[in-house]
């Protein structure tokens, strides 16, 4: 590649961290040793009684598992000695009744062995009763509540064991959860299920599923239920992390209550409470999320000593254990200078030859961790540039020449931060210079699902029609309209949502009304994405099972029932997570309302 001449047009940029000074409490200035001992000590306690609720809980499930086992294997034991003396009694019986030959001389060189009646042999009966006990699949699940939002998790879920197997045996999630098939390699196998739906809907109670089992023994439906706890009713602990920023500071900065340093505690929730042992001071987090604030030492600075300051943050929850954090701040003296902690960023990281000879474009480079009077020097230019200001600094980089000298590819370059008094570092960058025309966007496209539909299932919930559209632009208005053909008594539904970052955006439309035959008919699909327009249609047909009337409705209301006007609307379209909304159809006069399936809690003001 050729050497690239650049001449920087720099450009600066900061941020600086903010945050409101905490309001110094009446609390003691440190906690004492006695204290911080006996908050550590209800830590350990809390982690051993933990740990040995797990092993209690983990012997009793082996515990189980093996009487279960146990019990299948005492059960087959038996099968097969009865099999066995069925099968004996009947060959006594079958020799019995044969013709006996004339019994010889016995000879003084016969053994007591040759005499003897010859040891039985297996018949093709015993043969196959033998077989048949072989494989005798027993699906066993553990006991005890799993909560909602653990099932719903493919990384949690619930692990079930199938006992009574033999090598070659296969078992597949048939209903009720989800997860991988299992090819058994022994005389058992354990299965990883999850519920694949929305687990807030999850009741508590037993919650059914089926396994099917191909194998020796036949083609089997192992069926199981596990008990949920559901969402609302469980609390998960507090998951939550620390970070300090600085991790070094002067003892002046630390006893100053407008500097101090800055803790961000993730993993919190609103109504949280968050508690350190420096000020004592006791906040209320008011967003889910991260929290940061500001510790400080109410020490005089004379008294605080070079070295390791540790401290508590702790996080209350109402319903659970609270969780404690570590955090410390290393003390340095006046005249010490930390290490460069810095970083860099490029933007963009593939740019074209024009715009890379363009100065008012290039690339902008960003060097984050600098301090007031840093020298920053790139090695493509080897120019040198002052920082002015602590936080960010950005320059541009451009080449002055012309852009057919360019050659397509990587261009690797370093920045060197140095700083008085300490090392200096050195940051690698990277961008990719690229074809001037770039490759034309996929084209979007639309799928309807299914294109055919009884109406009982249609105004099946978990069913439906599902709209589809993908390549769309990333946060694109998608327009989705569907209108009934030659039907003047229901209202088209248009509804315009975002596409996701992957371009896509999905809608499944499906009826509210108990009548399910007032859906009977076409319908037209028009969805539009940008300049794209995309046409598709579905049909709605006749069910034995659909319920209703004619679809003539009931003219006299209009309150938003449907069929005979005194029925709810129930769920509606599903957007996957990308928007909220309703779909109002008129159906005989009456209103019926498809509306999204939403957490609970969860509410919009966007019905139509």
């Amino acid at each position: 590649m050729k050497k690239l001449i650049l001449a920087p047009a720099v450009a600066l940029a900061f941020t600086g961290l903010v945050a409101a000074p905490v309001a110094a409490a009446e609390a003691p200035t440190t906690q004492s040793a006695e204290a911080k001992a006996a908050e550590k000590e209800k830590a350990e306690k809390e982690k051993a009684e933990k740990e040995a609720a797990a092993k209690e809980a983990a012997e009793k499930k082996e515990a189980e598992e093996k009487a279960a086992a146990k019990k299948k294997a005492d059960e087959k034991a038996a099968a097969k000695k009865k099999a066995d003396e069925e099968a004996a009694k009947k060959k006594a019986a079958a020799k019995k009744a044969a013709p006996q030959p004339a019994k010889k001389e016995s000879t003084p060189s016969a053994s007591p062995s040759q005499t003897s009646s010859p040891s039985p042999t297996s018949t093709p009966s015993d043969e196959a009763t033998d077989e048949a006990q072989k494989a005798d699949p027993v699906l066993v699940v553990p006991q005890g509540e799993v909560a909602a939002e653990d099932l719903g998790d493919p990384a949690k879920g619930v692990t079930v064991t199938v006992n009574g197997l033999e090598a070659g045996d296969k078992l597949t999630p048939l209903n009720g959860l989800a997860g991988d098939s299992v090819t058994a390699t022994g005389t058992s196998a354990t299965m990883k299920l999850y519920y694949e739906g929305d687990a807030s809907t999850l009741p508590d109670g037993p919650h059914k599923f089926a396994i099917d089992y191909v194998g020796a023994a036949g083609i089997k439906e192992l069926s199981g239920s596990v008990n949920v706890k559901a969402a609302d009713d469980a609390v998960a602990p507090i998951d939550a992390s620390l970070t300090v920023d600085p991790k070094e500071i002067t003892a002046e900065d630390l006893a100053n209550k407008d500097k101090g340093v800055k803790v961000t505690v993730s993993g919190v929730k609103a109504g949280d409470f968050v508690t350190d042992n420096l000020t004592g001071e006791k906040q209320e987090v008011t967003a889910d999320g991260d929290y940061t604030f500001t510790v400080f030492s109410k020490d005089k600075p004379e008294d605080i000593k070079p070295g390791k300051v540790e401290f508590i943050v702790t996080v209350d929850r109402e319903g659970t254990t609270s969780a404690l954090l570590d955090g410390e701040v290393t003390i340095v003296e006046d005249d010490a200078v930390a290490p460069i902690e810095a970083s860099l960023k490029v933007v963009p990281k593939e740019v074209t030859a024009a715009d890379l000879a363009n100065e008012k474009k290039g690339v902008k480079v960003t060097v984050s961790g600098v301090k007031a009077g840093d020298v920053v020097t790139d090695s493509l230019t080897g120019i040198e540039k002052t920082a002015t200001e602590d936080g960010d600094f950005t320059f541009t980089l451009y080449y002055d020449g012309n852009p057919e000298n360019i050659e397509e590819g990587p261009v690797d370059f370093t920045v060197t931060i140095d700083r008085e008094g300490t090392d200096s570092a050195t940051l690698k960058g990277q961008f990719t210079v690229v074809n001037d025309e770039p490759e034309a966007p996929a084209e979007a496209t639309l799928t309807v699902s299914p294109k055919s539909i009884e109406s009982g299932d249609f105004i099946n919930e978990k069913k439906g029609v599902k709209l589809s559209v993908k390549d769309c632009q990333p946060g694109e208005d998608v327009r989705f309209m569907v209108k009934a053909k030659d039907r003047s008594n229901i209202t088209a539904y248009d509804r315009t949502i975002k596409a996701n970052k992957d371009g896509k955006a999905t809608v499944t439309v499906f009826g509210t009304s108990d009548n399910a035959s007032a859906y009977v008919g076409s319908y037209s699909v028009t969805v539009t994405c940008g300049d794209t327009t995309m046409k598709d249609s579905f049909k709605v047909t006749g069910s034995p099972n659909a319920g209703g009337g004619d679809g003539s409705g009931d003219e006299g209301h209009d309150n938003g029932s449907a069929g005979n006007g005194s029925e709810l609307p129930r769920t509606g379209a599903e957007l996957n997570g990308l928007a909220a909304g309703a779909l109002l159809l008129l159906v005989g006069g009456a209103a019926v309302t498809i509306t999204m399936r939403r957490r609970k809690g969860d509410f919009s003001p966007s019905y139509i």
